[in-house]
């Protein structure tokens, strides 16, 4: 595609003059894509903060369903305060008998 377009400066305003071998559907079409790709750019970093507040709430409610399962282990196990922790009696009281684990986001890190 070639093309040539002159800008004049005029008191009414800037007039622009032009030829081009297509018939304009270029033009159009590439200023039909601009406002996507500007909407884009603003609405990443959007989502990109959704998700990390998501995985964060998520590993929140995990340590504090592993934190009630310890506490119903306690009471059941009569467990002392200065007593460890067994990890398998603790699992029993977690729905899938696992230990839950955090996503992977920015400043959280993985509990196991």
């Amino acid at each position: 595609m070639q093309s040539a377009f002159v800008k004049q400066n005029l008191k009414s305003g800037v007039l622009t003059t032009g030829t081009s071998s297509s018939r304009g559907g270029e033009i159009v079409g590439s200023l039909m894509v601009a406002p996507i790709g500007i909407l884009a750019g603003i609405a990443l970093p959007s989502f990109v903060k959704a998700r990390n507040t998501a995985q964060q709430n998520a590993c929140i409610n995990n340590l504090r369903q592993i934190d009630s399962a310890k506490e119903q282990a306690a009471l059941a196990q009569r467990w002392t305060d200065d007593q460890v922790v067994d990890v398998k009696i603790v699992n029993q009281y977690i729905k899938g008998n696992t230990t839950p684990t955090c996503p992977r986001a920015a400043g959280i890190l993985t509990a196991r």
